[in-house]
């Protein structure tokens, strides 16, 4: 990976909204302010990033196209960080949620996420 992001750089955001910022590879942010994104990282164009509560994105990820990573799940009232340690590869259209007891959902270093996978508790 090393090779390949040589000349990385920290994505570019633009406001969309009063909470909502888009990169300038397509993906989207709400809360950028809880985003905290490592270095060499490649998002996927269409992935949504709810960080109301925290998103930490550690260095080297590779992530599919279509992710949703949440850390507020409106729909069964969960809320809680999500930690994605460095080196994880998070399949296309898979989704992270919060886990049922507040506490961070961590996706630990070197973990390989099939596609479309759904993810509750750590990983």
């Amino acid at each position: 990976m090393s090779e390949r992001f040589k000349d990385w750089k920290p994505p570019k955001f633009t406001k969309k909204n009063h909470n909502r910022s888009k990169s300038e590879y397509g993906w989207h942010v709400w809360y950028l302010e809880n985003l905290k994104l490592g270095k060499n990282t490649d998002i996927g164009f269409g992935t949504k990033i709810f960080a109301h509560y925290g998103v930490t994105i550690g260095d080297n990820v590779q992530m599919g196209a279509d992710c949703l990573i949440y850390s507020y799940d409106t729909e069964r009232n969960l809320k809680g960080p999500i930690i994605i340690e460095e080196n994880v590869l998070i399949g296309a259209k898979s989704v992270v949620l919060p886990r049922k007891d507040g506490k961070p959902l961590i996706i630990q270093k070197n973990k390989k996420i099939p596609i479309g996978s759904v993810i509750t508790d750590n990983f």
